[in-house]
């Protein structure tokens, strides 16, 4: 018999915003304590991610970390897989293959996410979420490199809703290190698999697993201008689910695919800015196929080489719009915006 998650006991707020406070707490004792405060330049890399009730990229960019919005007409295992991490929100911690490298095997991030719609219509529909987000890396070899993804949200404004409260979907994957496809370009492989663990997935989706791969082209920098980054990155993926349908009769999502291309500028040694694209397809059941987008614009700052705050926005909807035929893109949309606040910490 399959065992529910109790999302109380797992994501209240207050457990959620000690632990917040408890890593705000750590990130300032390990400064305060540093031998070496000074800041060395650290590649900004924003990743996402996908949508989750959402927040989190991928490729070289180092992902956000938000809490950000899906929808549910969408494909929430696979929104939230974006080789980024958006936790049940985020989309962002993300996996990098080509994170700097670590003294030892095993190296991680946790971070602390608030995230609130753009604009409050005072009609109920305000979003407000919060996540402590992590993500784990083993380097198995020279050319291989495991990692793990997961995270604790939750909503601050609906606590029995199963999308974005309590511990999330695991993520794991295997990646391969860059491949030099040619004088200008890079390629790497990622090979992803999701372990149903939030109650959405388990009692809402039925979800039994999702298997994903995708395949970052990173331009070489010494093609590109000194502050810049940019990167292409395919995603596929497959999800598992025990019946066609949600348990609201909603057809659910087998298929899906995602182009993502992310865009990086580091100021100088603290200051970064970033922005993401994301464009997905997928098909249900039935053949039936529907598109999305998302957008995230994000500024970080890097207090010391192992603590990071940020601030951003994230924009997600249909790609068209109800008539399905006029665009639906907007950069900013008063009805779906969100902007949210980030502190992480790496180990």
């Amino acid at each position: 018999m399959r065992r529910s998650v109790d999302v109380k006991k797992l994501a209240t707020p207050l457990s959620l915003k000690t632990l917040g406070f408890l890593l705000l707490f750590i990130s300032f004792a390990f400064a305060a304590s540093s031998s070496q405060m000074k800041v060395t330049l650290k590649q900004f890399k924003n990743a996402l991610a996908t949508a989750s009730k959402k927040p989190g990229t991928s490729g070289r960019l180092d992902q956000r970390q938000s809490s950000v919005r899906l929808n549910e007409d969408s494909n929430p295992e696979l929104a939230d897989m974006d080789f980024s991490y958006r936790s049940g929100t985020s989309s962002s911690m993300t996996f990098s293959p080509s994170d700097e490298k670590q003294s030892s095997s095993f190296s991680g991030k946790a971070s602390y996410t608030y995230s609130r719609s753009a604009v409050d219509h005072r009609d109920g529909s305000l979003q407000a979420n919060q996540s402590l987000a992590f993500k784990l890396i083993y380097s198995l070899s020279e050319d291989y490199t495991s990692f793990m993804l997961f995270s604790a949200d939750q909503d601050l404004r609906d606590s029995e809703t199963k999308l974005g409260n309590g511990i999330s979907d695991i993520v794991v994957g295997l990646s391969h290190k860059p491949w030099e496809l040619a004088s200008w370009v890079n390629g790497t492989l990622t090979g992803l698999a999701v372990l149903p663990t939030s109650e959405y997935s388990t009692r809402i989706t039925n979800l039994q697993t999702t298997l994903g791969v995708s395949y970052t082209f990173d331009i070489d920098k010494k093609v590109l201008p000194k502050s810049l980054e940019t990167s292409l990155t395919l995603g596929a993926a497959r999800n598992f689910h025990q019946y066609e349908t949600n348990r609201d009769g909603s057809v659910l999502n087998p298929y899906s695919l995602k182009e993502v291309f992310d865009f990086g500028y580091t100021l100088n040694d603290q200051w970064s800015a970033s922005f993401e694209f994301i464009h997905r397809h997928a098909w249900d059941y039935y053949g039936k196929v529907s598109e999305a987008f998302e957008m995230t614009q994000e500024v970080a700052l890097n207090i010391t080489p192992k603590w990071s705050v940020s601030a951003g926005h994230t924009n997600s909807g249909a790609w068209l719009r109800p008539n399905e035929q006029d665009m639906n893109l907007k950069l900013f949309n008063e009805n779906d915006s969100i902007f949210y606040v980030s502190s992480a910490l790496k180990f």
